[in-house]
């Protein structure tokens, strides 16, 4: 599981693109790679993102690419 904090400009970017996605399956994309694939099931307000059940090592890949 990884827990991320938004800074306070990007929110509102969030809240639009979750709520506009419920229910459809969006990629983590890093560097052009796709790492994860999860479905939204509600928009996310408040700028917190809880990412779970990361497969292989994607949770340790975008931390340290969030980090660098």
């Amino acid at each position: 599981m990884l827990l991320l904090k938004l800074e306070k400009q990007y929110v509102e970017q969030l809240e639009k693109f979750t709520g506009d996605n419920v229910n459809k399956t969006i990629a983590t994309v890093i560097d052009g790679r796709i790492i994860t694939m999860h479905k939204v099931r509600t928009a996310i307000t408040g700028g917190l993102i809880q990412i779970t059940r990361c497969n292989d090592t994607a949770c340790e890949v975008i931390y340290s690419k969030l980090v660098d």
